[in-house]
């Protein structure tokens, strides 16, 4: 595969959004604008993010390489934070439990050095990492908000028994964090039989030897597993809280909010 594409080839490159819109139009969906405008956003937004990328790796500057950093978090924490509308200080508790997943991740990769905190290094592989954060996150306010709603009756009986708001939510809390990591440890399981993910398939095109581009992919992966993991349990210690009132008891408020907030986006 060539390593430099034309302008011919990207320009034909549409000819894959064409092909979409006419399956849609044959279809009935009602598709074809979507698919236009986002294909037109995408391009758009990946133009303009290649050239500031290269701006920022041509500077070379570790600050301006932790602001990327910090501002992809906060986005990342925005996004993910909508699943968790009613809960208090929700945005503050998913972008910190989004950046713990970060700074724990990266800071392995440089300690053991597998990486070097320059541009073109730490802000791709943060790209992974903070993906997957913001998908655990989603995942885990969405699951705990649902197990708090089916486990209403049972939170309750505990806290009329005497236990703590961590003791009655700890049922919840387990049904959170393994709905969050399941899809990973999943991807795990079938990786290399089922599927060569995109790190492994993209060096290989690059010109990598498949054993080295494999190395890279394992660390890759074993890497998300770690981000996923403590962002999904940071949101759950973070928020279960806010079902509950200082005084023990079930926070009707939130539970209304969140449930109320869920029907309105569907």
């Amino acid at each position: 595969m060539n390593n430099q594409i034309s302008n011919v080839t990207f320009f034909l490159s549409w000819s894959f959004i064409g092909f979409s819109m006419l399956i849609a139009l044959w279809q009935g969906l009602k598709m074809e604008k979507d698919i236009l405008i986002s294909g037109i956003r995408a391009f758009l937004q990946l133009i303009v993010t290649g050239y500031l990328l290269q701006f920022i790796f041509d500077a070379q500057s570790p600050y301006l390489t932790a602001l990327v950093l910090l501002i992809m978090t906060v986005v990342a924490g925005r996004d993910a934070s909508k699943r968790g509308q009613g809960l208090p200080n929700v945005f503050l508790i998913v972008t910190i439990a989004i950046g713990l997943g970060e700074i724990v991740t990266l800071g392995i990769l440089l300690l053991i050095r597998v990486i070097s905190f320059s541009p073109a290094e730490a802000i791709p592989l943060s790209g992974m990492i903070l993906g997957n954060s913001m998908i655990a996150a989603s995942i885990a306010l969405d699951r705990l908000k649902g197990s708090m709603a089916q486990r209403k009756n049972e939170v309750e009986a505990l806290l009329a028994l005497g236990a703590t708001p961590r003791q009655a939510a700890s049922n919840a809390l387990r049904e959170t964090l393994r709905a969050a990591i399941i899809p990973t440890v999943d991807r795990l399981k079938t990786m290399g039989i089922v599927s060569l993910p995109g790190m492994m398939s993209g060096l290989i095109l690059a010109g990598q030897a498949p054993t080295e581009a494999v190395k890279y992919q394992i660390i890759v992966m074993f890497m998300l597993t770690l981000t996923v993991s403590v962002t999904s349990t940071a949101i759950g210690l973070f928020t279960y809280k806010g079902y509950f009132t200082s005084y023990w008891g079930i926070n009707e408020v939130v539970m209304t909010a969140t449930g109320s907030s869920d029907k309105a986006k569907k």
